[in-house]
């Protein structure tokens, strides 16, 4: 049995049971009018079946019950017990009419709401679903589209590197080769980007997590990095690590990597030459914080909601600074994945970039 029909037969039970009550509580009323010579109070009591069909979804019950009610206040004014002066009982039993209809009227107000509510509710449902399908559809586009553009990246590549062997080309002919190379090199990096990251969001991705030694597999993120800062002459600075090297945390090694390095690529990427990237650590009650902060572009109060989304550039996409926007989208799916919660704020130059990442 599917949800949507599990769903449906609780309501069914639901509206049945509502029904019932009503019944019952009206043959309780009439009993209660017809053997109590209270004769001012008798008709109150019919409110009751009223509030309780706000249980039930039509609207045409709640009339119907009002009407009922409305009948016997009526009804138990000339066939119950004597109980007072004529006016008090003709005044009160008026008086609980007028309760009944306004608290019918009430109810059905109420109803209206939910309904409005529901269909909202439903018309979000359906938009969210669109919204997830066509996402996906476009990382499903962009992983075929990347395998395909795998084939002739690696064939333009393999034959520049091959003429740069060529002894007989002109220097020229040579810094032409390494620039349609480090082209190729660009192209094939965001090409495999933009298929981890659908390989990511289909959840083709395993995350089992291990014992890991996060400063150590933070050191290696700083020595994978090294050569990309070295180049733009970025000072890269190990702050408050453990003086023994050794916290261990409950995470999956490889995909921590794959986050930290996003971030710390940005770092060094979009950072002004001459700068700093610094890594530091601590350890909190139940999570160890690893912070990476920079001083290049900064990101614009104005780009807040647009972090983490896929394909957003930050306004970076009319600059020379290539990608897709898929890095911290990356970073985010992943850290989603192993419970760590990722974050930046904003420095007075650049940006700190944080995880929160569980210790056990």
């Amino acid at each position: 049995m599917n949800n949507n029909s599990f769903s449906t037969t609780k309501d069914e039970v639901k509206t049945i049971a509502s029904l019932v009550t009503v019944f019952l509580v009206f043959v309780a009323c009439i009993v209660f009018d017809m053997s109590i010579a209270l004769g001012v109070a008798g008709g109150v009591p019919y409110i009751l079946p009223v509030l309780f069909t706000l249980n039930i979804k039509s609207q045409g019950i709640t009339y119907l019950i009002v009407l009922l009610a409305v009948l016997l206040t009526l009804f138990g004014l000339v066939f119950s017990p004597e109980g007072g002066e004529v006016w008090k009982v003709v005044t009160n039993r008026a008086l609980a009419i007028l309760a009944i209809i306004s608290v019918g009227a009430a109810v059905i107000i109420i109803k209206s709401k939910n309904e409005q509510l529901q269909a909202k509710n439903k018309e979000l449902a359906i938009q969210t679903d669109r919204v997830i399908n066509a996402s996906k559809a476009k990382s499903r586009f962009l992983s075929a589209m990347s395998h395909e553009l795998r084939t002739p990246l690696n064939i333009i590549m393999g034959f520049s590197q091959m003429l740069k062997m060529n002894s007989n080309l002109e220097p020229d002919a040579l810094d032409d080769l390494e620039h349609i190379n480090d082209a190729g090199e660009t192209l094939l990096k965001m090409v495999d980007g933009a298929i981890s990251y659908a390989d990511i969001q289909e959840g083709a991705i395993s995350s089992e997590k291990n014992a890991v030694n996060i400063v150590e597999l933070i050191g290696a993120v700083i020595e994978n990095n090294m050569t990309a800062a070295e180049k733009k002459n970025i000072q890269v600075i190990k702050h408050e690590f453990p003086e023994n090297g050794n916290l261990i945390v409950q995470t999956s090694a490889d995909l921590l990597t794959n986050v930290l390095n996003i971030i710390t690529e940005n770092s060094i990427y979009y950072n002004y030459e001459g700068g700093s990237v610094t890594f530091s650590i601590e350890k909190l009650d139940d999570t160890v914080k690893v912070q990476v902060s920079d001083t290049g572009y900064g990101i614009q109060d104005e780009n807040d909601a647009e972090v983490f989304n896929p394909f957003s550039r930050l306004r970076m996409e009319n600059s020379s600074q290539s990608g897709l926007g898929l890095g911290l989208s990356k970073a985010k799916l992943i850290s989603d994945m192993l419970g760590i919660n990722i974050g930046y704020r904003r420095r007075p130059v650049g940006t700190i970039f944080w995880l929160d990442i569980p210790i056990s």
